[in-house]
């Protein structure tokens, strides 16, 4: 049950939207936990694939705080020419920031540490990064199609789109949902290069879901598997599951049904 959608400012004074998801009053009490959602480049909240994992975890008992990373295509500020992982990492250290401070009071708190990040591909890559950064916060992290890192973002690519971007400046992208041309910027490119969550993986020693499409070109499951071997995290509390004939955004009508069936399986689990 969303019970609150309000836009709150970054550390750029840009505005940002989130939405606030609880369980139904008197079905589930107390509150159990508190998650974070974060979509991927030009992804927004709204999308189903979200909206659905914000419904299973309120239904186990989680608050649920998903946002709109500014310079993409959702409700926040700013444009997707300028977008950058540096960008969407900042607003997700934001929001959080946002939550603890405002989210607490004398009467309740919706505010609970550790707590449970998801994200998608490039907020995939996020949310590893902030749990990286930050072990003691988070209680468990699911990285979907999670970009690992700037160098593997190059090489999955074919050498002709990353020498055309390089040599334009800007890439186009045709959104599926209107058929909206964006452009995104090789600045892009060039900031993501400076990420690597191999680096640091071996701090996260939490239950750790990662799924990818058999089929995603972008994040295949060999970049995913490269992850995976070099969490911190024992063998039984991390997974690694593969759909099969799924794309990168495994939201097809036979794919988007398999990854929430697994990611409920994972959060009861951790529950």
């Amino acid at each position: 049950m969303t019970i609150e959608k309000l836009f709150i400012k970054n550390r750029k004074n840009q505005n940002v939207r989130v939405c606030i998801d609880a369980p139904i009053p008197g079905e589930m009490n107390p509150q159990k936990g508190l998650a974070f959602i974060m979509p991927g480049l030009g992804a927004h909240h709204n999308k189903l694939r979200f909206r659905s994992m914000a419904k299973i975890l309120t239904l186990h008992g989680y608050v649920v705080i998903s946002f709109d990373p500014t310079n993409s295509v959702g409700e926040s500020d700013g444009n997707y020419a300028d977008a950058t992982f540096t960008n969407y990492y900042e607003d997700l250290e934001d929001v959080i920031s946002w939550a603890k401070e405002n989210l607490s009071n004398e009467s309740s708190s919706l505010y609970m540490e550790p707590f449970i990040l998801v994200g998608h591909s490039l907020g995939g890559m996020g949310v590893t990064l902030y749990t990286e950064k930050y072990p003691e916060r988070v209680k468990a992290l699911a990285p979907l199609s999670a970009t690992i890192s700037g160098k593997l973002s190059i090489e999955a690519r074919p050498k002709e789109e990353i020498e055309k971007w390089r040599t334009l400046g800007y890439q186009e992208k045709v959104r599926r949902s209107n058929g909206q041309v964006n452009k995104l910027k090789w600045s892009h490119m060039e900031d993501r290069l400076k990420y690597d969550n191999l680096v640091n993986a071996q701090n996260i020693k939490i239950p750790v879901l990662m799924v990818v499409g058999e089929n995603d070109p972008v994040t295949p499951p060999k970049h995913q598997q490269l992850l995976f071997d070099a969490l911190g995290t024992a063998e039984n509390k991390k997974e690694l599951h593969v759909v099969k004939n799924a794309d990168h955004e495994a939201s097809s009508e036979e794919s988007l049904p398999q990854v929430l069936d697994i990611f409920e399986k994972w959060l009861c689990k951790v529950a």
